[in-house]
């Protein structure tokens, strides 16, 4: 049998071999790992330890600009006091009505499903807005009839009537009376938009 040859690795070099420069590899790369750490720690309340505050100023100069500082404020602040899903009720050719409540967290599944479907229907929040608002024209109504068009197709419908639906969360008084966080007070509901397909269009 023959015997396999030891593989030759290559030598290190010639500036790795000094230890001043390992040394400093060494340094750059835990001052670069407290900068990746620091920003996270420092979302409210970490930002008021006399500890993590000032740390994270001193590296703000190198946090900026290679964007290590962003992302997780996104789920640092406190969650939204109103949420907004839809109602809809669908006409079929034969009189019967179909209607639900979209995104409905027993029917899509797994969850991150569902918080794509509620990120879809927090787009309506504009139609809250005064109907000349910029905001009301290019969002709410754009958005309303293409959701409108697709539950026509789905439920081959021929009107569909959404409704926007604010879901507001109760209030600490409220929690402590007993007060659930589906009670049917805490729901508004209004029209925002109708579809209605001639015999002849199709959905």
């Amino acid at each position: 049998m023959s015997k396999r040859k030891p593989k030759r690795t290559a030598p290190a070099p010639r500036w790795y071999q000094r230890p001043w420069p390992r040394r400093l590899l060494s340094l750059w790369l835990a001052f670069h790992l407290l900068a990746v750490v620091l920003p996270p720690l420092s979302v409210d309340p970490g930002g008021n330890s006399p500890l993590v505050g000032p740390a994270m100023q001193a590296v703000a100069w190198y946090v900026g600009p290679l964007n290590l500082n962003h992302g997780y404020r996104f789920f640092g602040p406190d969650p939204p006091l109103v949420s907004y899903l839809i109602y809809f009720e669908a006409e079929l050719p034969d009189g019967t009505v179909v209607s639900e409540t979209l995104p409905d967290h027993r029917k899509i599944w797994p969850r991150l499903f569902y918080h794509r479907h509620l990120m879809l229907t927090s787009r309506l929040q504009a139609a809250d807005l005064p109907p000349e608002h910029p905001l009301q024209q290019m969002l709410a109504r754009p958005y309303a009839a293409s959701y409108a068009r697709h539950l026509a197709w789905r439920y081959q419908a021929r009107v569909v009537r959404l409704y926007l639906v604010q879901h507001r969360a109760p209030g600490v008084e409220e929690v402590r009376r007993g007060m659930s966080l589906t009670d049917p007070s805490l729901y508004r509901r209004r029209l925002i938009y109708t579809l209605e397909l001639t015999p002849t269009e199709k959905p």
